[in-house]
């Protein structure tokens, strides 16, 4: 699959696809939603972990709440709150890769969660990717990628389904 100018929007795809295949009753039992969020995060990120695990020095972290080498050790936003990202893809300490949020039903707030991730002055992460609609295909991937040279951010949304991605 083409990743549309993103490094690791395929490698969530495929592992997404993973879930949907192989635990299918996590997200959906005959029409009856049963998994929670943090299970199906879960198990996303045991799948990247598998994948990404040729990435030395690099984790997946699950509700990571520390910020190596700051006072507290915690993460903030830009607005001096205390955050724990859904999934992140890090070095534990200053490489911040990716970082995702998962919602079973709309995204709501989590949109802003991911654009605040990604700023200078918080996080910095390189790529940021909101999963939503998790009920039956398709789902919705909304991905964000920083621009290193003026810092802009550029947001993509896609409605994937088992045979790929197409562009909202």
């Amino acid at each position: 699959m083409d990743g549309f100018g993103f490094k690791y929007l395929s490698v969530i795809k495929e592992c997404m696809d993973q879930v949907y295949r192989e635990i299918p009753n996590l997200i959906n039992q005959r029409g009856r939603e049963i998994g929670h969020e943090q299970s199906i995060s879960f198990r996303l990120g045991y799948y990247l972990s598998n994948a990404l695990k040729d990435k030395m020095g690099y984790y997946i972290d699950l509700e990571y709440n520390n910020d190596y080498g700051k006072k507290g050790d915690e993460k903030y936003n830009s607005e001096g709150k205390k955050v724990r990202p859904d999934i992140i893809f890090h070095d534990r300490k200053k490489n911040n890769l990716f970082v995702i949020e998962m919602k079973k039903g709309d995204v709501s707030d989590d949109r802003e969660k991911v654009w605040n991730y990604m700023q200078k002055n918080t996080q910095h992460y390189k790529e940021g990717y909101c999963i939503y609609h998790l009920k039956e295909y398709p789902y919705i991937i909304e991905a964000f990628k920083r621009n290193e040279e003026d810092d802009d951010i550029e947001k993509k949304i896609f409605e994937c389904n088992k045979d790929g991605c197409i562009k909202k």
